[in-house]
């Protein structure tokens, strides 16, 4: 039979009498454990068993562990351990733990205290996540500052608090730094989680400081430009939105004021005249433009953020677009703009679909650029599947973590249109499905370069289509291969069956799965 689970609040780690309901009350936004005794299992609601000791699973809460719809295995069950004895003998119970408990672990170190203290003591605070490290001059430079402005903002009553990341390379020099600092710390000993934070944050600098709300929501990934530019009194450093840093005072071509409509899309070009790519892009995009149907303008407004160097660059390369642009002289909104849009490299086009309410912009394709290239008409949309070796988001995805590759570059097209549907149906985007997914149907840079990371050898017909799990910020990766080069074919009453195994949805669900599971071995990249 399934032993029914009795939650435990996150604000007590034992087994008496919980506050909470036991008979089925959910707790959403928790992350939850189903602690079951040792020798005792429990069915779910897929059809899988799960052994005895910590299982874990993010969403709302069920009063029977059996009744989940998916459990995943806590892989840190130390750092949970002193519930454990809590599973010896009676029912199951289920211990809730709130977002940033689950973030964070259930301890941090404290100056205040000689033993780890819970991370419960963030309770209702906004918390800043200092990435840092004592051998990098520029962390060493900006800790004091930050310790100020931290005490300031304490000072003013807000509940604020800092947990330090350590990026030092041992745990001498992670104590001695710490020593200078007057917030908590995350264990130097938990060396898995302050990966996955470095991963889920796209660390690929410090210092870095990280705002989040109570509930672990993400407020700003830049809190460091905030602290030296606005100090305390800018706490908590969110960022302006977008649509209000671009504002409705522009320019025409002519350099006449104008203003923004009320268009649907707005379309943020970034670009100079000094840059041969840009100019090359430029005709192309004004072609396109000029092309949309009667009326379409009422729908897109196209933006020139510019980076020429001078008022003379700026005036005669604007007077070639028939768009608006953002005034020369306003350089702190063009930086302030590239800043919040991530610009890396010009040209780039990027677009945006506007609330009517409240003109807020929300992000609809960052490499527009491509769709126009490609020729797809308006509204420019990003493919389902990105190309690996034709969109730029996908070398920003892979530096960012995690991406599911299908590589076909060796593949028959009706073979790799099926492999391509199975990647879309597998993995649908949505907000709790955040896998970034693309393919190479043909050979070019990024899929040569996977290949030789990954020792997959060159292209080939015979070979199939290979699945790939990328991540690259950790230098590993997973793969699979053996699927079928060719789809089945008949000719009269007989059929050939190609020799491996079909590459669908499943497959697809299968590969995900049992990575997690580990059932995939792990490769290491070349370096």
């Amino acid at each position: 039979m399934d032993w029914p689970c009795r939650i435990v609040p996150s604000s007590r780690w034992s087994s008496g009498n919980a506050a909470a309901s036991e008979a089925g009350g959910g707790a959403s936004g928790l992350s939850c454990f189903c602690i079951f005794p040792p020798n005792r299992r429990s069915n779910n609601a897929a059809g899988g068993r799960h052994r005895g000791g910590l299982q874990h699973r993010r969403g709302v809460v069920n009063a029977d562990c059996g009744d989940v719809s998916r459990i995943d295995e806590e892989p840190q069950m130390q750092a949970h351990g002193h519930v454990r004895g809590l599973c010896h003998e009676g029912p199951p119970l289920l211990l809730c733990v709130s977002p940033m408990e689950a973030l964070l672990g259930d301890s941090l170190l404290s100056h205040d205290s000689p033993i780890p203290v819970p991370t419960s003591v963030l309770a209702g605070k906004t918390v800043g996540l200092y990435f840092s490290g004592h051998w990098c001059g520029p962390c060493r430079r900006f800790t004091p500052d930050l310790a100020a402005v931290y005490k300031q903002v304490k000072d003013a009553g807000h509940d604020f608090e800092v947990v330090f990341v350590s990026s030092d390379e041992d745990d001498a020099s992670f104590k001695a730094y710490y020593e200078e600092m007057p917030w908590l710390a995350l264990p130097y000993s938990d060396r898995a989680r302050k990966a996955e934070l470095s991963q889920r944050f796209n660390v690929s600098g410090i210092p870095k400081l990280v705002l989040l709300r109570p509930d672990a929501s993400l407020i700003t990934t830049d809190g460091r430009s905030g602290v030296a530019s606005e100090g305390a009194a800018g706490f908590p450093w969110a960022p302006v939105p977008l649509h209000e840093l671009l504002g409705d005072l522009l320019e025409c071509h002519t350099g006449q004021p104008a203003r923004l409509a009320q268009e649907t899309y707005v379309a943020l070009y970034f670009s100079a005249s000094w840059c041969p790519p840009c100019k090359r892009f430029t005709p192309k995009l004004v072609e396109a433009y000029n092309a949309l149907k009667p009326g379409a303008s009422a729908y897109l407004a196209v933006v020139f953020v510019s980076s020429d160097q001078d008022q003379a660059g700026f005036d005669s390369y604007r007077s070639h677009m028939p768009w608006l642009a953002v005034p020369y002289s306003d350089a702190r909104r063009r930086q302030a703009l590239k800043t919040a849009a991530g610009v890396e490299g010009i040209p780039m086009l990027q677009l945006f679909q506007r609330d009517p309410a409240t003109g807020a912009l929300s992000l609809v394709n960052e490499n527009a650029r491509g769709a126009v290239e490609a020729g797809r008409n308006f509204p420019w949309l990003p493919p389902p599947v990105a190309d690996m070796n034709e969109d730029s988001s996908v070398v920003k995805a892979l530096n960012r973590g995690p991406v599911l590759a299908l590589l076909l570059d060796g593949c028959a097209s009706d073979v790799a249109a099926s492999a391509v549907a199975a990647l879309l149906e597998a993995c649908p985007k949505s907000e709790t499905n955040t896998l970034f997914v693309c393919a190479a149907q043909e050979a070019g840079a990024v899929s040569d370069r996977t290949r030789e990371l990954c020792r997959l050898g060159e292209p080939d017909k015979a070979a199939g289509p290979i699945l790939l799990h990328l991540d690259a910020p950790n230098d590993t990766f997973y793969v699979r291969t053996g699927f079928a080069a060719a789809a089945p074919m008949c000719n009269g009453d007989v059929c050939t069956m190609p020799s491996g195994t079909s590459l669908d949805a499943a497959a697809v669900r299968t590969f995900l799965a049992d990575i997690q599971d580990g059932k995939v071995e792990k490769g290491t990249m070349e370096s």
